[in-house]
């Protein structure tokens, strides 16, 4: 089969400013389209749907298997959406789900694949059939940094999901106790919600990142972040900011400890890092290290590619259909013989 034979489609939970939708959705859909692939958005904001008991339930479930589509996938895995996959899957036709969080739940028996952004996710929700990709990292062509000089208050940008919110404004609050950093720093914290600086933007967050001096990627502690991608660590360097970040497993395969960025094991470890970074060569020579690191290696031209094959190769080798859930059978069955 050509890749423009294959029909792929896509079930979304929320919308481009989600990023696991964004990423895990729209950009690969987009890319595809790119490539003179055939793919469609089928539903959106799913994560609306309140229950497979709904009416909205009925209805995303007949526009989705009213479709001539050979391989759906299922961004972001909730369990109503893992159902929507069954009904799916018990038309004869392949689900690929994903997920980028640690949720417990039984992936193998809602898709034919599952795509995660890291080993370390694969094995803590224990899913055997997976595959491995990288999430993208946004990083717009030609747009790096170029001037290191910056102003007597260094800025440190942080950017990141609003449930992070306590834990970065509290971070910031004990790291302004600390005399030099009070006097030399000023934070920029990039995100939606009352608690962010700058709102993030799809337009603007590259050039609102562009504007600081450093970047600062400090994780919580606890086992939920060790599974996290590497996606914001690759987009920082990738722009050329040099970059203090914490040493999750994802970060190892990029991080060069003091050549690329300052990578600490603790939060204790951050206002030592930011210190030694108000060296303007410093700065400058870890920022251009990063970004040479990075490369393309995160491009969507870089992972699009295996997206593809995960796809061709969900719908060329998955299991047989699962039955759908008794309730469901007789949609499923309408449906089949109105098509007919």
């Amino acid at each position: 089969m050509k890749d423009g034979d294959l029909k792929i489609g896509w079930v979304i939970s929320h919308d481009r400013e989600w990023a696991a939708s964004r990423l895990q959705g729209y950009l690969v859909h987009e890319w595809l389209l790119r490539q003179g692939a055939d793919s469609t958005i089928l539903l959106e904001r799913f994560n609306r749907v309140p229950s497979p008991r709904s009416w909205a339930f009925v209805k995303a479930a007949v526009r989705l298997l009213r479709s001539k589509c050979d391989v759906v996938v299922f961004e972001g895995g909730d369990w109503p959406m893992m159902q929507l996959a069954k009904l799916w899957r018990a038309s004869g036709r392949r689900a690929v789900g994903t997920r980028c969080d640690p949720i417990p739940g039984a992936y193998d028996r809602a898709y034919d694949l599952t795509v995660v952004p890291t080993a370390e996710l694969q094995q803590r929700l224990a899913i055997e059939r997976a595959r491995v990709i990288d999430d993208s990292a946004e990083i717009p062509p030609g747009k790096f940094k170029t001037d290191y000089a910056g102003a007597p208050r260094l800025k440190v940008v942080w950017m990141g999901h609003q449930g992070y919110a306590d834990y970065i404004v509290g971070l910031v609050a004990r790291l302004q106790q600390h005399p030099a950093i009070a006097a030399h720093f000023e934070f920029e914290l990039v995100s939606k919600g009352e608690f962010a600086t700058r709102q993030w933007s799809e337009a603007t967050v590259a050039d609102d990142i562009l504007a600081c001096d450093i970047a600062l990627l400090a994780i919580p502690a606890g086992t939920w972040f060790q599974t996290k991608s590497a996606n914001r660590l690759a987009l920082m360097m990738g722009l050329g900011m040099p970059v203090v970040a914490s040493l999750i497993p994802s970060y190892r395969s990029l991080a060069q400890p003091g050549v690329n960025g300052l990578f600490i094991e603790s939060d204790d470890a951050i206002a030592d890092a930011l210190l030694a970074l108000r060296d303007p060569a410093v700065r400058a020579a870890m920022g251009q290290q990063a970004r040479l690191s990075v490369a393309d290696r995160y491009s969507i031209d870089a992972v699009g590619p295996r997206w593809l094959a995960a796809l061709r190769d969900a719908w060329a080798g998955g299991p047989k259909a699962q039955g759908a859930a008794a309730p469901w059978r007789w949609l499923v069955r309408l449906l089949q013989a109105g098509s007919r």
